[in-house]
């Protein structure tokens, strides 16, 4: 075989080391950055689409906007442009395995892993079509896999967004009739030329699904044109044909999101990935309406007997004794499912932070990789643009982190009281001041760090999220009556609508489709519907609930009185989990929570299908939790006020 004439060179600044694929639509070669010595995936797109104006434009434009979208499990972007002709895009390498070669060598998977594989697929293509971007090549070799090994699980990443386009009018071919995307997961609007949506990378999420399951895609066919011909008239196929031992309702889900007719399918990724969890869910999980224990409460039958005590011994054993002081927290539905006995969870030495840092944490690893200093009183933090943005409170001043090289890149001021912190479009941040007047929520921007956009709010804003295009934010009182959250349009500021949910509501988050709110007054979370603009009936969680994120499909609260964090599946509206003795703010990485008590200070790892704690550590100082980067960012203040307004 001629050896790649590119081995060797430099192109736009990135040595060229090895090869590491081969594609329709270009090569992927193992660089480096000669000025930042930084290993990177240069993908090389082929000649004959560079000569293709159209597509040269376009590629350029939506690769730089895919660069700016931040998602845990998308491969950040660094570079994207032309260079003598030749187009490329820079992202970041990862080590580890494609989907495409795990199945090769280990055949079809198991319900878990699938659920978690696509569950993080899921969330990087929903947040790349909050931005309006399609990604229109959903196939196995784009799905990125970090192996977790026996105890944590994948690390995904969806890679490939050089494809991508804006979700309008333009069909799935270039502007010379080339069909762009793979054909065993295109769906059928790109072979007619229809116009690509979110749900064409449902589809093609379904048949991904479909052969992860199975081992195989969709419609294997001798001839391409009998795959095209079946993608467009044939029924999907039945996963349990393949897998009977699996529920019949996966063949439901994956027949939904594989349907003819865009309109048809699941709404989002998210949606299909919560369907099919649902579905694969273990058959002694109880069902809605059932009355099982609380997590970590053994109860003792009047009549249980021998086998009733033996019962109980190991379960405490297991899992250190009860918490007798607990009460049990409820739904409008049914009370909460119980936690199933762990080994006993990894504990560290106390890890040494420095005050007024940010901690950095490998999770493949459990072991603290950097302490960067950042200033005084460092409070929220969150991930977004491929930086880690820092508010510090004393000095209204917020900071940037990037983790290539886990420095401090940029600080800037302007801020009136920032108090709480969000990911905005575009790779910058909203941040509520609450701390001083004028209230209001600041946009900073992801080039500048500046502040760029300042929107002025009638009270004292508490926390933020970003979601379904809007900024939302809580206010408190007195103000306003306890339990006010506004929804405001970015672009003009103006106020679209006022909801009023349980008393103390302070943190939000917005995940699954819905912006969810604890009520640390009457120890509820409130669920407002985004599309609907609707609040469902407050669910029942325990006794001062606070601090609210969304991941992997499930919410999570912490019970700030309870000393405890339910955990509520968003499909049925209830609790279906309670873990005792853990609390505070928190973070999803992977198929972990990570949970940080500012009072302890302690940091715990919850292993999400298990809801076991899988790692515990002891710090000298705690703040607030964040994920990006393949890593868990920590602020350590010298001491933590999780009040957010005088």
């Amino acid at each position: 075989m001629t050896e790649d004439p590119r081995l060797g060179t430099t192109l736009a600044g990135y040595r060229i080391e090895s090869l590491i694929g081969r594609g329709g639509m270009g090569t992927v070669y193992l660089a480096e950055h000669l000025g930042l010595q930084r290993k990177v995936a240069l993908k090389v797109m082929s000649a004959d689409l560079a000569g293709d104006a159209r597509f040269r434009e376009r590629f350029v434009r939506e690769s730089r906007l895919a660069a700016s979208i931040e998602d845990p499990n998308i491969v950040p972007i660094h570079e994207a442009g032309e260079s003598d002709g030749v187009l490329f895009i820079a992202m970041r390498y990862v080590r580890g395995t494609d989907l495409e070669r795990l199945l090769q060598d280990h055949g079809p998977l198991g319900p878990d892993r699938t659920v978690a594989i696509l569950s993080q697929v899921a969330s990087a293509l929903d947040a790349a079509h909050e931005e309006g971007l399609i990604h229109r090549d959903i196939k196995p070799a784009n799905i990125l896999l970090a192996p977790g090994g026996a105890t944590h699980p994948d690390k995904v990443y969806l890679s490939d967004f050089g494809l991508t386009k804006r979700a309008s009018s333009d069909s799935g071919l270039t502007a010379t009739g080339q069909f762009v995307g793979t054909l065993d997961y295109a769906a059928p609007e790109q072979f007619e030329g229809g116009a690509l949506t979110p749900q064409t990378d449902v589809y093609s999420l379904g048949c991904v699904l479909f052969e992860c399951l199975t081992g195989r895609a969709p419609f294997p066919r001798d001839r391409e044109a009998a795959v095209l011909h079946a993608h467009l008239m044939e029924p999907p196929p039945k996963v349990t044909d393949a897998r009977p031992d699996l529920p019949a309702g996966i063949d439901a889900v994956v027949a939904r999101a594989m349907e003819k007719h865009p309109q048809d399918r699941f709404p989002t990724a998210g949606d299909l990935a919560a369907a099919a969890r649902a579905e694969m869910r273990p058959p002694t999980e109880p069902s809605p309406g059932a009355h099982p224990a609380r997590g970590r409460r053994v109860a003792l039958a009047a009549t249980g007997g021998l086998l009733a005590v033996i019962a109980v011994v190991i379960a405490l054993v297991a899992r250190g004794g009860t918490n007798p002081g607990s009460t049990a927290g409820t739904t409008q539905n049914s009370t909460p499912t119980g936690s199933s006995p762990s080994a006993p969870a990894e504990t560290t030495s106390p890890i040494p932070v420095e005050p007024n840092s940010v901690l950095r944490i490998d999770p493949n690893t459990n072991k603290p990789v950097a302490d960067i200093t950042v200033g005084t009183d460092p409070h929220g933090v969150a991930f977004s643009g491929g930086y880690l943005w820092v508010v510090k409170r004393t000095d209204h001043t917020i900071s940037r982190i990037d983790p290539d090289t886990d420095e401090v890149v940029s600080t800037g001021g302007g801020l009136t009281g920032p108090c709480n912190i969000a990911p905005a479009p575009g790779g910058g941040v909203w941040v509520t001041n609450c701390l001083a007047r004028p209230y209001e929520v600041d946009r900073l921007d992801a080039g500048s760090g500046q502040v760029d956009e300042r929107v002025k709010v009638p009270g004292v804003p508490a926390g933020v999220a970003f979601g379904a295009g809007d900024v939302w934010v809580a206010l408190l009182p007195p103000s306003h009556p306890p339990g006010t959250v506004l929804r405001i349009e970015p672009a003009t500021g103006k106020i679209i609508h006022t909801f009023h949910v349980g008393g103390g509501a302070e943190y939000v988050a917005f995940g699954e489709g819905a912006l969810w709110v604890g009520n640390a007054d009457d120890g509820t979370v409130s669920k407002i519907d985004a599309q609907a603009n609707v609040v469902s009936p407050p669910i029942s969680v325990g006794s001062g609930a606070y601090l609210v994120t969304v991941g992997q499909g499930f919410v999570w609260v912490e019970n700030r009185f309870d000393r405890s964090t339910s955990k509520i599946d968003p499909l049925q509206n209830r609790v279906v989990d309670i873990i005792d003795d853990v609390r505070g703010t928190m973070a999803v990485e992977g198929d972990s929570l990570w949970v940080a008590d500012p009072e302890a200070p302690t940091l715990w790892r919850i292993d999400i299908s298990t809801d076991a704690v899988t790692a515990q550590f002891d710090l000298p100082f705690s703040g607030f939790l964040a994920a990006g980067a393949g890593s868990i960012w920590l602020s350590a203040p010298v001491t933590f006020d999780d009040q957010c307004c005088p």
